[in-house]
């Protein structure tokens, strides 16, 4: 490193090339890697943060590209990342079954109050049969 750039500004730099590397790996080719990966070794605390978050972000997503002696215990070098644009869509919601559970477990014991529909009522449900007249 060169003693004319300040501290801030290379933790800057560093902390917007792992923010880029975040949302597009490929972006980083191992020679750059490698050489931001060596201010580590800087007396700056920021800087030294600052390249360590970048090592753990290819850490898990391109393990391939780190120096073996920086890969770390039980990485898997054939992981890809996704293609640039890639969509991962949800196809449910977690914990869904957990709810439907515990719906049956009030049903059974006869606790749970239905509304209209035949759904179960909810909280915010405060309808007590009052309409409010516009004048």
């Amino acid at each position: 490193r060169s003693g004319k750039w300040r501290p801030e500004m290379v933790a800057i730099g560093l902390n917007t090339t792992r923010e880029v590397c975040a949302r597009v790996p490929l972006a980083m080719d191992a020679t750059l890697l490698a050489d931001l990966i060596e201010y580590r070794k800087d007396r700056d605390k920021a800087v030294v943060a600052a390249a360590r978050s970048l090592l753990q972000l290819f850490r898990d997503r391109m393990p391939a590209l780190l120096h073996k002696k920086y890969r770390g215990k039980g990485c898997d070098l054939g992981e890809k990342p996704d293609a640039y644009g890639a969509l991962q869509v949800a196809t449910g919601v977690e914990g869904a079954e957990l709810l439907s559970a515990r719906e049956a477990r009030l049903a059974a014991a006869g606790k749970l109050r239905r509304d209209e529909d035949g759904g179960p009522a909810g909280e915010g449900d405060t309808d007590d049969g009052s309409e409010e007249e516009e004048a």
